[in-house]
């Protein structure tokens, strides 16, 4: 039954690398739901073959050839046609009609030289052929296309290689029992299919190597190799290798005691074979039915299987299957005392021993491969002593060359060294001087706006109080004198914000963190503003942060500076700060919504234009940033909330 077990192997390798799925319900999701190009041909005849696989009706393998061929005509796709003909050959092995799945494949062929197709296809249409001789029983032309096979492969390079020519050689070797050498075959066989994740490809090679060990009568070693084996073939949902591999581990079975076990196995191929209608791998159930129920001295019962595996060995042209069961029935009769039977079925058994064929055809595959390995090694030697003349011939130049590329390239290594240094520095300079140019430009922005405002307010006040103090009253003079205060007060904080910020703008300057309470911030903060009344402060006492005190004083000044300004009259500020987890939230509330100008000068830092956002906003922006302090903004319903989010350990 091992010669059924190829075509799933090649096949399902031959498929691993297209582009659409390879599960039924998978594939029958793709046909309903994609265009009909190229792909979709390549999808129905993984369909087709995932039918067959699983044991469907012909008539629904067939319906899917059809399609194929029709949709391969109308796109006028080579490929296609050379899939329709591969494929009705695949239909036929899985039905076991090996002359009609021959033609097929050699048709295949000439398809695939006419139109020029790809390499990979040729090597598959070979690996087809050699796995139909196999199946019929020619070993001497499967060793030839195995051969071939190995060359064309090889040559062009076309992984993954297909595995019949390891499987032929293989085969080979172990009717020489040269065990050894054949597992050597099986196991590149089972890396190729590992590789590719085959799982039947895989459970094919377990059941290859399987075989050698239990020639070998290495059952423990045969038993897990054909475990494992079946394993992926009910994976692959492969039912015709799983009868191959529940047969050899029943085989296992009955020869190390175990009966029951040996007969369910061999119940359960029954089982399958009627369920996929087959006939040949009935010879080897039944004939091993037969063995079981003889061991167990049920003579009557192993004769009807023994007879069983006779009626369909005789429709086989397998010499060597009608040549065991008419011994194995000539043995029985003989245990039995029936001698005149035992007589005949020896005669019948005689009839189908020739071995002088099975001679001659060993010795003619054992030379093919002992040529094959010869061929191989001729030709690494001639490659090598081509190699050692070149060398020869080129060593001096080589060494000449090599010299001047060294002297070649460590000049040209030293200069763009010596040019990306230079290169490095001036984008250094031109880094800072960019960086210069623009603390200048917001320095003379800052003195041209933030500060000539409130100077020129003072100057126009003390100015009309000097040439017209006539125009004045008591109380206008009082609440002239007021405005001109609270614009010195003005100049004052703008000012302290200036000089803040060019010192942060200066190379030495740096950040010195403290731990301190933040309710004595707030009190000194508050203790300078004029309208401290307006501010509403809730911090608790023991609420402790760690931050430059200096700079974050700054930003909580400014913050409530522009608070207040932006408030109805009347109208409190909120200041409130709270803990949460490891950070220490501080919020701002006023009244009023903060214009989208000053949101952006705090948020995200934008140029300074003191007629809408001011310094101030800058400079907490700026600060925040160096401090990691997290700002928020709040802006709805006519009220504006500004969030400070600072670390309480750093």
């Amino acid at each position: 039954m091992n010669k059924w077990s190829a075509l799933f192997l090649f096949f399902t390798t031959a498929l691993c690398f297209s582009q659409v799925p390879k599960t039924l319900d998978s594939v029958k999701v793709y046909l309903k739901t994609k265009p009909k190009d190229t792909l979709y041909v390549q999808a129905l005849n993984e369909y087709a073959f995932q039918l067959i696989q699983s044991g469907a009706e012909t008539a629904a393998v067939r319906e899917q050839i059809d399609a194929m061929h029709k949709l391969s005509q109308k796109l006028n796709y080579k490929t296609g046609y050379y899939k329709v003909v591969n494929m009705k050959g695949v239909l036929e092995y899985s039905h076991q009609n090996s002359q009609k799945a021959m033609g097929y494949f050699l048709r295949s062929m000439e398809l695939i030289k006419k139109f020029k197709l790809q390499k990979k296809l040729y090597q598959t249409a070979l690996n087809n052929v050699g796995i139909i001789y196999t199946q019929m029983g020619d070993r001497e032309h499967a060793t030839k296309i195995a051969m071939e096979l190995l060359h064309y492969q090889e040559k062009y390079n076309l992984k993954p290689y297909r595995t019949f020519p390891y499987d032929q050689l293989g085969e080979n070797l172990k009717l020489y029992k040269k065990y050894d050498e054949a597992l050597v075959y099986y196991n590149k066989m089972l890396d190729i299919e590992t590789g590719i994740d085959n799982d039947s490809g895989i459970a094919i090679a377990e059941n290859k190597i399987g075989n050698v060990y239990d020639d070998m009568r290495d059952f423990a070693k045969a038993e897990k190799h054909y475990n494992h084996g079946l394993e992926c073939a009910r994976k692959a949902n492969y039912k015709l290798l799983q009868t191959d591999l529940l047969t050899n581990l029943a085989r296992i079975y009955k020869k190390t005691g175990r009966i029951e076990k040996a007969k369910s196995y061999l119940l359960e191929c029954l089982t399958i074979c009627d369920e996929l209608e087959l006939t040949t791998p009935l010879k080897i159930i039944y004939q091993n039915l037969g063995d079981v129920h003889e061991k167990e001295k049920d003579y009557v019962q192993a004769e009807k299987y023994y007879l069983k595996s006779l009626e369909i060995s005789r429709t086989t042209t397998d010499p060597e299957g009608k040549y065991t069961i008419n011994q194995t029935l000539s043995d029985l009769k003989e245990t039995t005392g029936d001698y005149k039977a035992a007589l005949a079925y020896r005669v019948a058994a005689d009839t189908f021993k020739d071995s002088v064929f099975k001679l001659e055809t060993a010795e003619k595959t054992e030379e093919l491969l002992r040529k094959y390995e010869s061929e191989k090694k001729e030709q690494l030697i001639r490659v090598k002593n081509l190699e050692i003349s070149a060398y020869d011939k080129q060593r001096w130049y080589l060494f000449g060359g090599i010299g001047l590329m060294a002297i070649i390239g460590g000049l040209l290594f030293f200069q763009g060294w010596n040019r990306k240094r230079t290169n490095r520095k001036l984008t250094l300079l031109n880094s800072e001087l960019d960086t210069a140019n623009q603390t200048k430009a917001r320095l003379f922005s800052i003195i041209g706006h933030d500060l000539r405002t409130p100077v020129s307010q003072i100057y126009q006040f003390l100015e009309l109080q000097k040439n017209d103090p006539e125009l004045f009253s008591g109380d206008d003079l009082k609440r002239h004198n007021q405005r001109i205060a609270a614009s010195a007060g003005n100049l004052l904080d703008t000012m302290e914000d200036l000089l803040s910020w060019s010192k942060s703008q200066m190379d030495a300057f740096s950040i010195r963190s403290t731990r301190f309470a933040l309710a004595d911030v707030t009190k000194e903060i508050t203790a300078l503003i004029d309208q401290k009344s307006q501010i509403n402060v809730t911090v608790a006492p023991d609420l402790m942060v760690s931050t430059d005190r200096n700079l974050f004083t700054v930003i909580l000044r400014n913050l409530l500076q522009n608070a207040l300004k932006a408030s109805k009259e009347q109208q409190q500020v909120l200041l409130t700060a709270k803990k949460i987890a490891e950070v220490v939230k501080i919020e701002i509330r006023n009244s009023g919504t903060m214009p989208k100008e000053a949101q952006s000068a705090l948020i995200e830092g934008s140029e300074i234009n003191s007629g809408k956002s001011g310094l101030g906003l800058s400079l907490v922006h700026d600060f925040c940033r160096r401090l990691e302090i997290g700002v928020q903004v709040v802006a709805e319903n006519d009220i504006t909330m500004v969030r400070l989010y600072l670390p309480q350990i750093r």
